[in-house]
């Protein structure tokens, strides 16, 4: 006899947030802006960047409010300008640690790769902060008018709203945005270590040239989930279903299957590398100018960087409106664009002594698409992905 077919998996919340930590981080949120929009604290933070920036002030913007962080800009009369980051709380709930792993791996980029990062000028703990507002940093500003969204994006969808690829988008637009993406992957993943975890530099190294993973790995999953409720459910068999696919990942963990490259290598991996981090210029057919965002980076097992980017679509298959089916499909086509790029630069890379044979990357990448280590990676990186409704229930 068959079983009673259970009801639909619905398509609900894909993360159920602790309200009471919410609360208190809302507080605590409401207590820090008061700060932060003071006159005093305002002077402080324009004192502090023209002590670590030469030059006469011009224009102070507002601030702007970005996932995790605040950002103020202070613009200069030679034209360039300076900006004060500050995590904020109740989005960043490890701070500190973030503001110091970012500090290592932009400093390893800038020493190690090609790619233009904000050039850091000064950072500091809470207590050095102006008006103790928390940890900060101070950057660079890179000149842009755009981010890589700008250049993918569906035409007409609000920016409120999730960004979704443009399905009319010219070919030519699309290739250019995969080859530069592509680039930055590459230069990234070359980097190896021996073990996973947030990397600094060896202190004992005098010429500062060698870095090594030396903290805990700070991922934006890990941010996430302290958010999360322990009582995460909605009803019985929500409970029994998110029981269930938790039960099946774990299997997979124990059989071995989530993880081929256990022993390494282990590869330089940022969990916040998409198009909305990297700076361009509408003027210039959106070529890159820069890339931000480097806080949730660290030394992963090389499965990560071998799976294809989740984001070629924009939006993540656990958002797509129509379901896993059409997401796939969708993404199957943009994925032969991708590799078609990830080759031609992984040849142009190679020619030009930037990267090894042994750094491609299009070569795995079609494998894990095509025997599904692509799903178990990215369940890895994202546990929403387990709920129901997250469009990976068959996983």
């Amino acid at each position: 006899m068959r079983p009673t077919p259970l009801p639909p998996i619905y398509r609900g919340k894909l993360m159920f947030f602790d309200e009471v930590l919410w609360d208190k981080a809302d507080e605590l949120l409401a207590s820090w802006k008061s700060k932060l929009f003071n006159q005093a604290a305002i002077k402080e933070m324009t004192a502090l960047i023209q002590h670590h920036r030469e030059g006469i002030a011009d224009r102070l913007f507002p601030p702007r409010k970005g996932s995790f962080n605040m950002v103020i800009r202070l613009r200069f009369l030679d034209g360039a300008s300076t900006i004060i980051r500050l995590p904020i709380p109740g989005y960043s709930i490890f701070p500190e640690e973030k503001v110091q792993r970012e500090v290592s791996v932009m400093r390893f980029l800038e020493r190690h790769t090609d790619i233009r990062v904000p050039h850091i000028l000064h950072y500091g703990m809470a207590e050095h902060s102006p008006a103790r507002l928390g940890p900060f940093i101070i950057i660079e500003y890179i000149d842009n008018d755009a981010d890589l969204v700008d250049a993918l994006n569906t035409p007409g969808i609000p920016i409120e709203e999730r960004p979704i690829l443009d399905p009319d988008i010219a070919p030519a637009r699309i290739r250019s945005v995969y080859s530069d993406m592509a680039g930055l992957i590459l230069q990234i993943s070359k980097c190896s270590f021996n073990a996973t975890g947030c990397i600094s530099n060896n202190e004992n190294d005098e010429l500062d040239n060698e870095w090594v993973v030396k903290h805990r790995t700070l991922s934006i999953n890990m941010n996430e989930l302290v958010q999360q409720k322990h009582d995460a459910i909605d009803y019985a068999e929500d409970c029994r279903t998110k029981y269930i696919a938790r039960c099946l990942f774990r299997k997979l963990a124990r059989e071995k299957r989530l993880c081929r490259f256990e022993y390494g290598p282990f590869k330089l991996y940022c969990d916040d590398l998409r198009p909305a981090n990297i700076l361009a210029n509408s003027d210039f057919d959106y070529k890159i100018c820069g890339a931000i965002d480097w806080e949730f980076s660290y030394a992963a097992p090389a499965d990560f960087v071998y799976a294809p980017p989740c984001w070629l679509l924009l939006e993540r298959p656990e958002y797509w409106e129509r379901g896993l089916d059409d997401w796939t499909r969708a993404y199957e086509q943009r994925l032969e664009v991708w590799l078609e790029e990830m080759v031609v630069r992984e040849d142009a890379e190679i020619a030009r002594g930037v990267i090894g044979e042994e750094n491609r990357l299009s070569g795995f990448m079609r494998e894990s698409w095509e025997n599904g280590d692509f799903w178990n990676e990215s369940l890895s990186q994202s546990s929403s992905g387990l709920n129901p409704g997250s469009g990976n229930d068959n996983f």
